[in-house]
């Protein structure tokens, strides 16, 4: 078994633990706030960017642990992602502010069984998402049957999205 990356690791829970560890850090590096919940949907974790907890109404992001997870983000569907141990891959969480581009993924121990879930804000600014809409809008412009292509609204492309992902 090789324990860096000059090789080909062998051993496969050292390739998945280091995955792992890399697209965490990735996605809370450019997120604008990630969240975790147990599985009673009380939040156990919230990023230290003292802007996302201020987003919600606290001055301090250690305020929010221990309480439910719609008492910190209403409209919160973290709670679903625990019942149902089911992701929701892409969606938009609307705010007192600008919606958020969020995703949000369940927990699993080492049986499979849900313990939690865990949310990546990755937009706070749709303007972020404005070549993936105008791709869209070009692609969907050569589609004109489509219910879809009629809309050309951003959230009806989140909803198209949330429909055919992995349930």
């Amino acid at each position: 078994m090789h324990n860096d990356w000059t090789h080909v690791p062998v051993d496969y829970s050292d390739v998945l633990r280091r995955a792992m560890d890399s697209l965490f850090k990735t996605f809370e590096n450019f997120s604008e706030g990630t969240f975790i919940v147990d599985k009673d949907a009380r939040v156990v974790w919230i990023n230290k960017h003292k802007r996302y907890a201020t987003r919600f109404g606290f001055s301090d992001p250690q305020e929010v642990i221990g309480r439910d997870c719609e008492a910190v983000i209403p409209n919160s569907l973290m709670r679903e992602v625990v019942t149902t141990g089911k992701p929701i891959l892409l969606d938009l969480l609307e705010t007192d502010r600008e919606p958020l581009v969020v995703t949000r993924l369940p927990l699993k121990d080492d049986f499979g069984q849900t313990v939690g879930a865990i949310g990546f804000a990755f937009f706070d600014e749709m303007k972020a998402l404005t070549p993936l809409f105008s791709h869209y809008s070009r692609v969907a412009g050569t589609h004109r049957n489509t219910a879809i292509a009629r809309t050309g609204a951003a959230r009806q492309i989140v909803r198209e999205f949330r429909r055919h992902e992995c349930r």
